[in-house]
């Protein structure tokens, strides 16, 4: 129908009806200086090269009115349907504020998608995690993506690109994958989470080293009786922390210790020279019962390990505390602060953690830990079960 408004013929308006939404669109306009036909060409904003728009209309079954124009209907276009700025869903163009169009038959290649597909995507308002496979596609209706076919990360599977699962057990460890001791994670894109892996440091449980694994064991001085130490499992000595099969260093793992002893038990050299400009904290996991005037202390040294002038005592920052000064009969155990009876927690298994800062970058530290006690009653002792030497990592 022609629309004529002043006495110029202005043009066609052809108005089009998908699901709820009718939308008017402008078709070829008359110049009205008389210069020939031009074409309204779509735009994103819903604009026409003639100054018209299209708007989405509610579609309430009647067709829309207009201010002094009648309007006619042109059944000539097969696409799907009409969206603002021109575009038709179903026509095998992405156009407008279209996400994706697979034409007519709805057969998407990766070109109607856009050039992506679920990993590139991403994340869709209908999936409640990161897509991490699976094959995307296009609804044909809105021209919008659908994800129904996408894998993502949270449903409980390792599948698409993912490494692993949030809350599912994992399979490999910082050490399997190269990077040292930690602990690896799964993160929130469903893969291993690395940063808790760091090269600096060191895990003693000695249960998979075996007991030796190139730790020692000796006197301070001659003057004291020999070192009662020894690894393996602890038996069931009543005044000890009861039987256990895990192995572990202990001042005699079947009774008391002696009295008169200042004996230790040391590292092998530790290279902490991939350590530098890192935090790094010594955690041990010990049980300890002493009589009143005994006792123990941890010592560093970083050269020369024969010579007791080497050693420098260090304390514990968290965890079990020194709690007395022990009057041992020999030193380094005699007249300062050190583990004691006087601890609340003497008699069960606590960590202590230990700042071993100050030799990050070195490439030669040893680490013991010293027992003395006096001439006079004993009983239970000293029972190391784990140290672990452990840098900061790049989270921490």
């Amino acid at each position: 129908m022609l629309i004529r408004s002043s006495g110029h013929a202005l043009g066609f308006v052809v108005a089009l009806s998908l699901g709820c939404t009718t939308v008017i669109r402008a078709e070829d306009e008359q110049d009205p200086n008389g210069s020939g036909m031009t074409t309204a060409a779509p735009s994103g904003d819903g604009s026409t090269s003639g100054g018209g728009t299209t708007e989405p209309v509610e579609d309430d079954g009647a067709m829309p009115s207009t201010t002094d124009t009648d309007t006619d209907t042109d059944a000539e276009s097969g696409s799907t349907g009409f969206f603002p700025g021109g575009a038709a869903c179903g026509n095998g163009i992405i156009e407008g504020s279209e996400d994706c169009d697979c034409g007519e038959g709805n057969v998407c290649a990766e070109k109607e998608l856009g050039g992506i597909g679920c990993v590139a995507l991403g994340s869709h308002p209908d999936v409640p995690g990161t897509l991490t496979g699976g094959v995307l596609l296009c609804s044909a209706t809105s021209c919008r993506y659908d994800p129904a076919n996408c894998f993502y990360c949270g449903d409980g599977t390792i599948n698409g690109n993912e490494t692993c699962e949030p809350g599912e057990p994992l399979e490999t460890s910082c050490a399997e994958l190269g990077l040292g001791l930690g602990e690896v994670a799964c993160g929130d894109d469903c893969q291993v989470d690395t940063r808790g892996c760091n090269a600096c440091g060191f895990v003693f449980d000695f249960d998979d080293g075996g007991c030796d694994d190139g730790w020692t064991t000796g006197r301070t001085t001659s003057a004291a009786a020999q070192s009662s130490w020894e690894c393996g499992a602890a038996g069931g000595f009543a005044g000890g922390p009861g039987f256990n099969v895990s192995l572990m260093w202990g001042t005699d793992l079947d009774g008391a210790y002696q009295g008169n002893e200042s004996s230790y038990l040391a590292t092998p050299a530790l290279d902490l020279a991939v350590c530098g400009g890192q935090d790094v904290t010594m955690t041990i996991r010990h049980w300890f019962r002493f009589e009143v005037n005994d006792g123990a202390v941890v010592q560093v040294a970083t050269s020369n390990p024969d010579a007791e002038g080497s050693w420098t005592t260090i304390e514990p920052f968290a965890g079990s505390f020194y709690t007395a000064t022990v009057a041992a009969n020999h030193p380094p155990v005699a007249g300062n602060p050190a583990f004691s009876t006087f601890d609340a927690t003497e008699g069960t298994w606590v960590d202590a953690e230990f700042d071993l800062t100050e030799y990050a970058g070195e490439e030669e530290v040893y680490v013991r830990f010293v027992f003395g006690s006096d001439d006079t009653l004993a009983t239970g002792g000293w029972y190391i079960d784990d140290v672990r030497i452990l840098g900061s990592t790049a989270g921490g």
